[in-house]
């Protein structure tokens, strides 16, 4: 039988790893986020029917031009991070308590109450001025859908 007590050495760590190291940007999931996030193959596009004559207050999409739509979607894109992508879309949005609200009903279940509203917009060329747009036109134009 080995007696060890008696061994004065001390055991020294090797500053190498004897394994190779993870590489974290080649993993499945990672590639699948930076194809998500890039925008590639993805056609911006106006996605509503409103016109002129109908819901002017809600959506100015006929006000855009094709460059328009481009900007957006390229200024959206221009980092596939996510991270910069969420704050080019809050820079889009204007969030508020909504002016009105609706009579009650008499089903509870069925009242919708919604303490937030949303108005969304888009660039246009010239920076500073942004116009109005309906949901579905912002979530075509940006290529999310949520």
């Amino acid at each position: 039988m080995n007696n060890f007590d008696s061994l004065e050495e001390p055991v020294v760590l090797s500053p190498e790893r004897r394994k190779r190291g993870r590489c974290k940007e080649h993993h499945k999931r990672e590639i699948q986020k930076k194809i998500k996030y890039s925008g590639d193959g993805k056609v911006p596009r106006i996605g509503c029917i409103h016109t002129a004559g109908r819901n002017t207050a809600l959506c100015h999409a006929d006000q855009l031009t094709d460059a328009d739509i481009a900007t957006n979607a390229k200024k959206f894109y221009e980092t596939p991070s996510k991270v910069a992508q969420d704050q080019f879309i809050l820079n889009l949005l204007e969030v508020g308590e909504p002016h009105r609200r609706r009579k009650k009903v008499e089903n509870h279940d069925s009242q919708k109450t919604r303490n937030v509203e949303v108005k969304y917009t888009l660039l246009t060329e010239d920076h500073p001025r942004k116009v109005k747009v309906c949901k579905a036109t912002f979530t075509e134009v940006l290529g999310e859908h949520s």
